[in-house]
Order: C-alpha cells, then structure tokens, then sequence
C-alpha cells in the first residue's frame, strides 16, 4: 500500500479533551542508530535470580509480529506471522484492491487496478507469508461501506463547501472540517464508497480459501473484525458519523464473524480492536455531548467495562453454540505520557528525562505499582493501567481459552538507543505475561532493529531466546531480567540496563545451572549493531558476574 504522510488521529477521551496521538500512516523512521550518546554517570550494584521452581510457560512465537518489514528481514528474523491492517483496510474492496485514506488523508480512495483476481492485496500478501512458511493476521472490513474505485474523495469543496483544509493536489478534496471548526454533516458515503455487507467478506474470504486454501491447511489463520472501531466517528465520519455502541459492536461482530467462519470454520476471528484506555471500559456513544462525563450506554450495560462486556459476550455464545465466535481478544497501546510536548512514540531526541519516560512507560503493559504519568491518571479509571493482565483477567473471569493479542503498539525511540532497549523490554514482557500475539506498528525502525537481532537472531545465524519462559526476579527498577529455556537445551537469559548513564555491577544467580555462557549485546558502543561480547566461553555454575555498559541489551546464553 501507499505510505502517506501521517495526521494525527484524535478522540475525545475521560476527564476532558485528551487526544490520544497515533497516525495510522507509518512515518518514516529510517536513520542509521545515532552516534550520540547519553552522558556518562555513576555504575550501580544490582542482583538477580532465575527461579527454576516456579511455574513455567510456553512462549508464543507469534509475539514477534509485524505490520510491514523488507523480505530480507522477515527471513532473518524468520518472523512467523505479519499483520494486515490499519485505518485504510477499514474500507478494502478486496475485487478492485483500493481502500479509502479516511481521515489521516483528506478521505481519498486510492489503489492499484488489477487484471486478475489473484492480484488483489489480500492474496498477495497472504502467498507472500506462505512463500516464507508465516501466516497473516487480516483484516475484514466490519464498518459496512468499502472504496468505490481509486479517485474518489469524501468532502468535495464545490458539493459541501468552503473547508479548513484542502488536499495539495486536488484543490476539490476538503478535509471535512468548515472553517469555523464544525465538522461537515450531511453528506454522502456513497460519494466514495458502497455498501460491504457480511455476504461481501464472505465472499472474500472464500476466494481466499479457493487460492490459499482453508487455516488448517495453511491459508489465513487469523481474520481481525476490522480497525478500531469505537473512533469510526472519527476517523471514517464521512460514511459512519455516528459513534458506536456496545450493542452495535456486538451485532455487527456476530453478523461478520459468522459469515468468515461459514467460509472458513477452521479459521480464527479476532475483535474487537480496542484503540486504547478509553474504549477498554467505554463505547464511542458514551462521549455524548459531555466529554463521557455521563456516560449513558456504558450505565445502560450495568457499568460494565466494554472490554470486559465484549469479552462475556464472547463466553456466553460459546456456551450457547458449542463452539467460538471470536477467538482472539484484540487491542491496540501507545504510550501517553508527554514530557516537553513529546510522547515516547513518536517524540525523538537525546534529551535523558524524555527517554527515561520512554523506558519507564513499558510499565503500562503490566506493573501494578507503576503510577500513571500521563492523562489516564486523571482518568475515571486512571492511575494504573495494567492492561495486559487487565483483559487476561476479563478472559480468565468470562472466557477461558481465548487468546491475548497486542494487535498495535509502539514505543517509539528509533532515533536513538533508547528505542531499542525499549523494545527488548516489550519483548520479555510479551514472553512473561503470556501474550499470544503481538504486531509493532508499522515496522521496526532504527535502533528498534537492535532488539528483532537480539531477540530473534543474535548470533546472525538464527540464534533466539528460549521457548518456554522461566520467572526471574531483580533487585533493581533500572534492571529487567528475562529468562527461557530453548528446545535444544540452551538457557538464555535478556538482560537490560535501562539506566542510560551507569553501568550495572550485576550478580545474577541460576541455582544448579551450569555449562558454557557465550553473550551477544548492543549499546552505544555496539555501532549500531548485536556483537558477542563474551566469545570464550565461560564456565557457568550457579553464578553469573557480568558489568553491564549503560543502556545496553545483552542475551545471556548457557549451554
């Protein structure tokens, strides 16, 4: 697909007028690793422990995932599955291959005409991934309208009048906002685009399965009911002005979930695509013309939490049916916190504060003592977020079995070190707290490379962390510890100094453990690069003493 330039989404979010900031056009982040570095400082003593006797868990290869990425890559890194998505795919006509920029880019139809059906984008990047053994994670049109054709724009200037602003290069194509700020009303969905009912994507989905063939014979495994729907108002007002409910949701998610399955019964469908904090407890129709203050739809569904409604409902209906409508919980996070006027995903630069944030906020996907430093703590449900064991309890609570997916999320800091250990990080936190899939959006840039290296082929030869995720435990906050054990034996072991100035004195203790230790590492000193550090191999028997450079990333590993 085209790459656009970005704009930023917005919605009105709890406790006032928030904007949760995140463009569904992937900017381009592309720079080698910068030569800067942060400042030196003092080094710190820090201990931790591999705890062998408690409980262990698989570790899902699917948390690797991503929405775009060089073939070259996707073989080193042998990325099992890729995501298929974004704000355009919301309104993909899968037998012409054009889908509508929305609101990130003045409302324009665009795409490729094909001659063939077998053209079309779906089945093309879904032959891609099984060219390389992968799957995809594709997603449906659920909004019920897709692109007419390649031209089209939603808000003509001469049909609906002056507007704010206009596209460079079609002086007719307005963005949908008067320049008094108001939003234009009354037009026409069909001014680009046409009705998608379920029978359209079953149809798809059954040419899929024709060219592909069926999930359990290696076609799509994953089908996604669309992309954030709860800002369709927002984000797609020219064809959906009006905010989503719950119960809309639901009848929408059972009208096109059942028609992909009729299709394709050994497939999985995933819904509902959270876009972040607010729409994991409200729907969009609770904002109302008071900012969600009220919030009469979420009160008329026994003030329930969305997410934890939606995920009941998915419980209920395989009760009743024998068998899952969705199989996959879905939900999107980006960071929030603002230092200086810049978030960690998309903010850049060496300042030490801002990048300490970006380090500290990976804490949202999991710690119950990280206290909130963005919006959310003001928020109805604010201070802490927690919100990958937040739905792990929704699903243990109301449907047992169904899977976690981080369908987005970015941390940003591709410009400089921090990006990459941040990243190191979301990967031992997907492995630890048991997610099942996961999708970095768009694509790995920059210095977030670092960590697809170290986590996926540090030895440039396929060298991985483990298989099966053993609990560790450190004494310091600057310091996170991530352990496995692989199938061929081998244990290996992430370590991160996040303090970006002091190196780390670390005693790490792995009781009986013994064999040869070999460590690979990136840093400021790395050049941009995963180097072995520790190249004769060392004899291990219980305990590991290393200095960890400041922010650096390390894989330990004992065979």
């Amino acid at each position: 697909m085209l790459q656009l330039r970005p704009l930023l989404v917005s919605a009105a979010l709890l406790g006032g007028m928030i904007f949760w900031l995140r463009p569904d056009y992937a900017p381009s982040m592309s720079a080698s690793p910068t030569p800067l570095r942060f400042p030196a400082g003092p080094a710190y003593q820090a201990t931790a422990r591999v705890l062998l006797d408690k409980p262990r868990h698989p570790i899902r290869d699917e948390i690797y995932g991503v929405c775009g990425l060089p073939r070259a890559k996707l073989a080193e890194y042998a990325i099992p599955i890729t995501r298929w998505g974004g704000n355009p795919s919301s309104r993909y006509n899968w037998r012409i291959n054009a889908d509508n920029a929305a609101s990130d880019w003045y409302f324009l139809n665009r795409g490729t005409p094909i001659k063939d059906m077998v053209e079309t984008g779906w089945l093309k990047s879904i032959r891609e991934a099984q060219e390389r053994r992968a799957t995809t994670y594709q997603t449906v049109p659920m909004l019920g309208w897709v692109a007419k054709d390649y031209e089209s724009y939603g808000f003509s200037v001469k049909k609906y009048g002056p507007q704010k602003a206009i596209e460079p290069n079609r002086p007719d194509a307005g963005n949908g906002i008067k320049p008094d700020g108001k939003p234009v009303s009354g037009n026409d969905p069909k001014d680009t685009s046409i009705p998608a009912p379920p029978e359209f994507i079953a149809e798809g989905v059954r040419l899929i399965a024709q060219h592909a063939g069926l999930a359990e014979r290696g076609g799509v495994r994953y089908w996604v009911l669309d992309n954030e729907p709860m800002i369709w108002h927002s984000t797609h007002r020219d064809v959906h002005p009006e905010p989503l409910s719950y119960d809309k949701l639901w009848e929408r998610t059972v009208a096109y979930a059942e028609a992909i399955k009729k299709e394709d019964p050994t497939a999985k469908v995933a819904g509902f695509c959270s876009w972040g904090w607010t729409d994991l407890f409200l729907s969009a129709a609770d904002e109302g013309g008071d900012r969600y203050k009220s919030k009469p739809d979420f009160k008329r569904h026994g003030s329930v939490p969305l997410g934890e409604w939606f995920t009941e409902k998915c419980g209920q209906y395989k009760k009743e049916h024998g068998k899952p409508l969705v199989d996959v919980f879905d939900f999107h996070w980006y960071p929030q916190a603002q230092l200086r006027g810049q978030g960690p995903y998309l903010g850049k630069g060496m300042d030490l504060d801002f990048n300490e944030l970006r380090l500290r906020t990976t804490r949202d996907l999991w710690d119950p003592d990280y206290v909130q430093e963005s919006w959310i703590r003001n928020s109805t449900e604010g201070k802490v977020t927690t919100v990958i064991r937040r739905v792990h309890e929704w699903i243990e609570k109301h449907n047992p079995g169904m899977e976690l997916c981080l369908g987005e999320y970015n941390f940003g800091g591709s410009d400089n070190i921090a990006g990459g250990l941040a990243q190191a990080d979301v990967f031992g936190i997907l492995a630890r707290e048991k997610v099942d899939l996961a999708f970095i959006w768009h694509t790995p840039e920059g210095t977030q490379n670092l960590a697809w290296q170290l986590f996926r082929s540090y030895d440039g030869q396929g060298g991985r962390f483990g298989d099966t995720s053993i609990p560790s435990e450190s004494s310091h906050a600057d310091l996170a510890v991530y352990s496995a054990k692989r199938k061929d034996g081998a244990m290996t072991i992430a370590v991160i100094n996040k303090n970006l100035r002091g190196p780390c004195e670390l005693t790490l203790e792995v009781p009986r453990i013994k064999g040869k230790l070999r460590v690979w590492r990136f840093d400021q000193e790395s050049g941009g690069k995963v180097i072995e550090v520790v190249k004769e191999a060392a004899t291990v028997d219980g305990v590991i003493k290393l200095t960890l450079p400041a922010a650096s990333a390390s894989m330990l590993v004992v065979q």
